[in-house]
């Protein structure tokens, strides 16, 4: 190489390198990015009732079928609107009308209950309290409900373990109401609720769970 040569080349300034240009990871910003969506997916899903606890549905039972739970099963036979009945010395009062079903129970636990009221500490709740096991719907009852054995026995049947009985149980409506809306009988399952008295001794109640049936009532007078 001559020396014009080399000076020219001596005079020709360094390059930089040129930067690299880095593309940013995408991932962690499209893992946020999806994170949010499904928060706010689940969130509208919680709101319109998706998370809620299914809710059973009753079925329709008829006359004659059995409705089976977990403590006992019922079967209702028949039922009439009166405004007396005799044999119980039980009359309705001015505008009221005696709606009486007869139900055959059958005590699927392993001590005896009453239908209505308690026997060695165990409470059914088949009739009573704010939320008895078997209720009367589309019709308010004006009063507490009676109860007596089919065959006309003195009222407060006791249930044997896996002994069927008939009963009826008698709610006083309002005869207007009756006319307008019509009778269903509700049946619910149970749990059995445990506990102790001051006395130590074991107590349980049966307490209603979820509805498992509807018996729509021919009242017939």
């Amino acid at each position: 190489m001559n020396t014009a040569s080399r000076d020219v080349a001596e005079d020709v300034p360094e390059r930089a390198p040129k930067p690299v240009a880095r593309k940013m990871s995408r991932g962690p910003r499209s893992a946020i990015l999806g994170t949010a969506i499904a928060v706010v997916a689940i969130a509208a899903f919680a709101i319109g009732g998706g998370l809620r606890a299914a809710v059973p549905t009753p079925s329709d039972a008829a006359y004659g079928v059995e409705v089976d739970t977990t403590l006992y099963s019922a079967t209702v036979i028949d039922a009439e609107a009166v405004a007396e009945a005799e044999e119980q010395y039980w009359e309705a009062e001015p505008g009221e009308i005696l709606v009486l079903v007869t139900v055959r129970i059958e005590n699927r636990a392993s001590y005896p209950v009453m239908v209505l009221g308690a026997v060695d500490s165990a409470a059914s709740r088949l009739v009573q309290g704010d939320e008895p096991l078997l209720r009367l719907a589309g019709v308010e009852p004006v009063d507490s409900p009676r109860v007596w054995r089919a065959d006309g026995s003195p009222r407060g049947p006791i249930l044997q373990p896996g002994v069927p009985a008939d009963v009826v149980i008698g709610w006083p409506v309002d005869q207007e109401q009756l006319a307008d809306a019509g009778a269903v009988l509700e049946v619910y399952d149970a749990s059995e609720k445990f506990g102790r008295f001051v006395v130590s001794s074991s107590a349980v109640t049966w307490k209603a769970t979820d509805i498992a049936a509807r018996v729509e009532l021919e009242v017939s007078r």
